[in-house]
C-alpha cells in the first residue's frame, strides 16, 4: 500500500534531486534527504510526477547508500511541484524495489524487484491507476536490471548468477520476441569484485532504433556505447581509460547527456552532453561542491536549445 510522506527540501541535506536548464540556470532543489541516497530520478511523460529510488540499508557511517546494496530499496513518486509524495513500494527487509522508469504512455512504471519465490531480480510493471504490480514474462533463469521501454520494445541487461558478463537483451512488452543484443567478452576478467563487467543502464533512442549503454570494460574504466538494434553494430563514444556513465537520450535523439569522472582532474567531473556520435562534448555548468550523477532531459523537449530542462541527482561533498 502506498504511503504518503511530506516532501523534504533542504539545501544542507547530503542527498538531493535537482532540475535546471542545460545552461545551468534556474536550478531548483526538488527533494532532499539527509541520510538516505536518492537517485534514478525520471519525470513522467506529462511532466507531472517524478519517480526515484531511495535506499534504506545503512552502513557504519550512518548513511544509506546504493553501494551498500539494494536490500530495502523503495520506489518513490513525487509531484514535480512538490505538492505530494508517495512511497509506492515501501522498504521491506530482504526485498529490492529499484530503478523505476515510466512506460511511454505514463500509465505504468517499470522497475526491478526480487519479490518472488526464488528471490531473483525480475522486471516488474506497476500500474499507475490501480497501483498493482505485474511481472514482465521472461525465462525463470533470467536475473535482470535497469529496464527501459520505447513503444512496445523493452531493453534490459541480463547478469548475475552464472552469467559472467552483463549483456543486453530485447523483448516486447508482452514477453514475446526475446533476443540478445550485445555480446561483450572479457576472457578471464569477467569475474571479480565490484560491478560486473559488461553492459548496464541501457536506454533506447526515441525512435527505438539504437541503444545507449554504459559498458564496464575494466577497473575504473566505463565507456558509453551506442548499439544499432537491427544489426548489433556498436560505436564506442569514450576515450581509453574513461569513466563515462548512465547516458540518456535527448528527445530528438540527437544528443546524449551523461555523467563523467576525470580520474586525473576531479575538477572536471560533472554532467556532460555530446552528439550521438561522441562529438561536441560540452559540460553542463553547475555549482561546485556536489557530485552530480544520473541526468535526464525533461520529456517532450529538444536537445540543442540551452533552455531545455534536465533532472539529475546531486550528492553534497563533506559531512
Amino acid at each position: 500500500t502506498p504511503i504518503a510522506e511530506p516532501v523534504r527540501v533542504n539545501q544542507q541535506d547530503r542527498f538531493a534531486i535537482y532540475s535546471s536548464r542545460l545552461d545551468g540556470s534556474e536550478r531548483q532543489l526538488l527533494v532532499s534527504d539527509p541520510m538516505r541516497e536518492i537517485n534514478h530520478a525520471r519525470l513522467s511523460p506529462d511532466r507531472e510526477w517524478i519517480v526515484f529510488t531511495r535506499y534504506n540499508r545503512f552502513g557504519k557511517d550512518d548513511q544509506a547508500l546504493e553501494v551498500y546494496g539494494y536490500d530495502q530499496s523503495e520506489i518513490v513518486v513525487m509531484r514535480l511541484d512538490g505538492s505530494e509524495m508517495l512511497s509506492l513500494l515501501p522498504p521491506r527487509k530482504g526485498v529490492v524495489a529499484a530503478n523505476g522508469y515510466w512506460s511511454p504512455d505514463g500509465k505504468g512504471i517499470l522497475f526491478v524487484s526480487n519479490d518472488n519465490e526464488k528471490g531473483v531480480a525480475r522486471i516488474m510493471r506497476l500500474d499507475w491507476d490501480s497501483k498493482t504490480v505485474h511481472p514482465l514474462q521472461l525465462p525463470d533463469d533470467f536475473s535482470v536490471a535497469d529496464p527501459h521501454q520505447v513503444a512496445d520494445l523493452v531493453v534490459f541487461p541480463r547478469h548475475g548468477g552464472e552469467i559472467p558478463v552483463s549483456r543486453l537483451w530485447l523483448v516486447n512488452s508482452d514477453g514475446s520476441n526475446l533476443r540478445q543484443l550485445t555480446r561483450p567478452s572479457f576472457g578471464e576478467t569477467g569475474s571479480g569484485k565490484g560491478p560486473q563487467l559488461g553492459d548496464h543502464d541501457p536506454k533506447l533512442s526515441p525512435n527505438g532504433a539504437r541503444v545507449a549503454t554504459m559498458r564496464h570494460v575494466g577497473k575504473d574504466n566505463w565507456h558509453i556505447f551506442v548499439v544499432e538494434v537491427d544489426t548489433g553494430v556498436e560505436l564506442d563514444l569514450s576515450e581509453a581509460n574513461a569513466v563515462d556513465a548512465v547516458p540518456e537520450w535527448s528527445n530528438d535523439g540527437e544528443q546524449l547527456i551523461f555523467w563523467h569522472v576525470n580520474l586525473d582532474d576531479y575538477s572536471q567531473n560533472g554532467l556532460y552532453t555530446m552528439s550521438a556520435t561522441g562529438q561536441q562534448r560540452t559540460r553542463v555548468p553547475l555549482p561546485s561542491g556536489y557530485f552530480y550523477t544520473m541526468p535526464a532531459y525533461f520529456p517532450a523537449g529538444g536537445s540543442t536549445d540551452l533552455s531545455e530542462r534536465i533532472i539529475y541527482t546531486a550528492r553534497r561533498h563533506g559531512k
